[in-house]
C-alpha cells in the first residue's frame, strides 16, 4: 500500500510539472494597458531572462546600490510592502531617470548576448526597438506587477 502511495504521489507531481512547464513555456504576448497606454512583450519568445540572469529588479538593484541603498535595505524595504518603484521614488530617483536607466542596462545586456552569439543580431536589434517602444509607451511604478515585484504597484 505504502509503495503504490509513492508511485501515484510521484506520477501526480509528473504530471503537475509537465502541465506547469508547457504552460510557462507559452509563446504568447503579454500585453498591459495603463492609462490608455499599451504595454506589451515582444511575443518571440526571446526576453531578457531567456538572454542572460539579469532581470530587471537587478537592473533596479544596481541603480538603488548607485544610489547608496544596501542589498540589506533593499529586502527590508521590500519585505515592509515597498515596491522598487517607492525606493527609488525615495531616493529621488525621477521616471526619467529610471527609464533611461533600464534602456542603458538592457541595451548593454542585448549587446552582450550578441557578441556571444546567443542572439542573432536581428534579433539584437528587434529587442532594441521594443524596449525602446515599450520605454516610451509605459510608465514607470505603473503596470501588471509581474515578476519578482521590482516595479509593482500597491
Amino acid at each position: 500500500m505504502r509503495n503504490k502511495s509513492i508511485v501515484l504521489t510521484l506520477a501526480m507531481t509528473l504530471i503537475i510539472g509537465a502541465g506547469a512547464r508547457a504552460y510557462a513555456a507559452s509563446n504568447s504576448p503579454s500585453v498591459n494597458t495603463v492609462n490608455n497606454r499599451t504595454c506589451s512583450s515582444m511575443g518571440t519568445g526571446t526576453g531578457m531572462g531567456r538572454i542572460s540572469n539579469f532581470s530587471g529588479h537587478d537592473i533596479l538593484s544596481n541603480l538603488l546600490k548607485s544610489k547608496g541603498v544596501t542589498e540589506s535595505e533593499i529586502t527590508t524595504a521590500l519585505n515592509s510592502g515597498k515596491s522598487m518603484y517607492d525606493i527609488l521614488k525615495e531616493k529621488g530617483v525621477t521616471d526619467a531617470d529610471i527609464q533611461n536607466y533600464m534602456l542603458s542596462e538592457k541595451t548593454k545586456v542585448i549587446d552582450k548576448a550578441v557578441s556571444e552569439g546567443s542572439i542573432t543580431k536581428d534579433q539584437g536589434e528587434e529587442m532594441k526597438s521594443n524596449i525602446k517602444e515599450n520605454s516610451t509607451n509605459c510608465t514607470p511604478g505603473q503596470g501588471n506587477g509581474q515578476g519578482r515585484g521590482g516595479m509593482r504597484t500597491r
